[in-house]
């Protein structure tokens, strides 16, 4: 095996909450000893970010996805929502066709997880969005509950974090019914 398969067999995994890093003290003390670097042992970490701060969606380009067509996508994106495009990062997950699926995040909240792991000296080999970490469901979606709150994946690059009546639209809105696997 390559020295690349040995980075990710060994990588930690950490999950940053909405309100802060996990091991981060919310009155700003600083890092609980656990999560400082020299615990991960130099070895890179596999960074969870938390669903709710993320928007996923997937627009329709005029024509197929190229690096040109993609100049296009923070306003195609911007039709479907409420938030100012040049303030977010975006990230294509996926595309076939014409269909392009999106995760934005704003920048300022990604400099903020970046800036919270520097601090603790772990190196990030990737930023996955806690949803997608879950395993894909076959048919329906995945689902774990975490406190009062669900974390839904959708599909292979899609997923929403809902509270109980959130869940329960959502649900209800679906033209057919749709089973949850849950992993609690």
């Amino acid at each position: 095996a390559g020295k690349g398969a040995d980075v990710r067999q060994s990588a930690l995994i950490l999950l940053l909450e909405a309100a802060g890093a996990v091991g981060h003290d919310a009155d700003g003390g600083g890092m609980r000893p656990w999560l400082r670097g020299q615990r991960a042992g130099g070895r890179p970490v596999v960074t969870l970010v938390p669903g709710s701060d993320l928007i996923f969606r997937r627009v329709s380009l005029p024509g197929k996805y190229s690096r040109q067509a993609a100049a296009a996508l923070p306003y195609l994106l911007e039709e479907q929502i409420a938030s100012d495009v040049d303030e977010l990062h975006l990230v294509v997950l996926a595309h076939q066709g014409n269909d392009v699926d999106l995760m934005a995040v704003d920048k300022a909240k990604m400099q903020e997880w970046l800036a919270w792991l520097q601090q603790a000296g772990l190196k990030t080999l990737q930023l996955l969005p806690d949803v997608l970490a879950l395993p894909p469901a076959t048919e329906g979606w995945s689902a774990l509950q975490l406190g009062a709150e669900w974390l839904i994946r959708q599909g292979p690059v899609q997923g929403i974090v809902a509270d109980e009546p959130l869940l329960a639209m959502l649900l209800a809105a679906q033209l057919e019914p749709v089973t949850l696997y849950s992993h609690t």
